[in-house]
């Protein structure tokens, strides 16, 4: 929900834009299926849009047009990117996490988990660290500016599931 309106994704690779009484207002086309388990990213009234087209869509919401789009590897795009100071951070279903130029949609850096090794969760900061899980059973810690690997933990299984940070 923002300013009083509902955006959905959807298999048909649409997202749509409702009012509160369930009215279509707006709606915009990908190239593929739209899914996400957690609330999409909006940032300075710029919505960013994972589809299964391979593409991180940043879209301006107060003109309704795409300001920049990102194309990620093969398998599409799930779960929400982490905007943080002018990056976007965004753990695409090819294994990788991108930085992206918040204004542009350039990549910064890129940090490769594993060949077909699935991110999807909304990845957290704390104090210049980016915490996320992938699908190779490790949760990781980068350096948000560079992408250097700080630190990972080993599981005994995949970790799709976001993480929480509670008091630092």
């Amino acid at each position: 929900i923002f300013e009083n309106t509902l955006f959905i994704g959807s298999f048909d690779g649409y997202l749509y834009q409702l009012d509160a009484d369930g009215r279509e207002l707006w709606r915009f086309k990908t190239g593929g299926e739209i899914f996400n388990t957690y609330s999409f990213t909006i940032e300075q009234n710029v919505l960013y849009l994972p589809s299964f087209d391979n593409y991180l869509y940043a879209i301006d919401l107060v003109h309704r047009k795409v300001k920049w789009r990102f194309k990620t590897g093969r398998y599409g795009n799930a779960g929400s990117p982490l905007v943080s100071g002018g990056m976007v951070y965004h753990g695409s279903r090819d294994g990788i996490m991108y930085a992206l130029d918040e204004n542009t949609g350039r990549e910064v850096w890129r940090f490769i988990v594993g060949e077909g090794e699935i991110i999807t969760e909304l990845p957290l900061r704390h104090e210049g660290t980016l915490y996320f899980g992938a699908g190779d059973n490790n949760v990781y810690g980068l350096d948000m500016k560079t992408g250097k690997e700080l630190w990972r933990f080993r599981t005994g299984g995949k970790v799709y599931e976001g993480l929480a940070l509670v008091e630092g």
